[in-house]
């Protein structure tokens, strides 16, 4: 159950993506080579890391911010390197995204049961996903004028490595936006929460 629902968790999230629809001689030939794994790499020793912290935290709360400042550091720089990489490749747009399914602002309509190549890269760890998507939505957006449509898709081709790697970063996410919301409630209401 517990597995389950980490799959359908979605999050909003800022990526790197491109995407292409293709044909039906494109999609029988597809045998996409695997993504690289730089990127499920860096997410594994940054879950490993956190752990870690957690416990120096716990001992040093002073050494502990400082290996998170200087972990911190790594990413901006892992982020940096890969904006520099990719300029001109792949546009970051807003996303709705789960375990196994992505949606997002297209320029052009496409229908029902279309597939699409994806490529989708996730910040700041520069984990890198080439799938192909089947589309199960595309709704008109009222303010989109570049952008005019919603595409949903789910994920048709994602390799369990990089699900799983996924599962891990939307948990990520929807744990960071919680945190956000939980310290924009304490600043409305005026401050630090109450002393135990």
């Amino acid at each position: 159950m517990g597995a389950e629902r980490r799959r359908f968790v979605r999050v909003s999230d800022i990526v790197s993506l491109r995407y292409r629809k293709m044909d039906e001689q494109e999609l029988a030939d597809e045998k996409k080579t695997v993504s690289p794994h730089f990127g499920s790499q860096l997410l594994q020793l940054d879950n490993q890391f956190q752990v870690v912290l957690q416990r120096l935290n716990d001992w040093n709360a002073n050494v502990g911010e400082a290996l998170e400042l200087l972990n911190q550091k790594i990413m901006v720089l892992s982020e940096h390197l890969s904006d520099e990489s990719e300029k001109d490749t792949v546009l970051a747009r807003e996303v709705s995204l789960s375990a196994c399914g992505v949606g997002f602002p297209a320029e052009e309509k496409m229908n029902l049961g279309d597939h699409i190549g994806l490529e989708l890269v996730l910040r700041p760890i520069h984990l890198r996903i080439v799938t192909t998507g089947r589309v199960v939505g595309c709704d008109p957006l009222d303010d989109g004028e570049d952008l005019p449509y919603f595409i949903r898709t789910d994920l048709v081709g994602v390799s369990a490595e990089d699900q799983e790697s996924l599962i891990q970063h939307v948990i990520r996410r929807e744990s960071q936006l919680l945190k956000e919301q939980r310290q924009r409630r304490e600043a409305n209401d005026g401050g630090s929460p109450s002393a135990d």
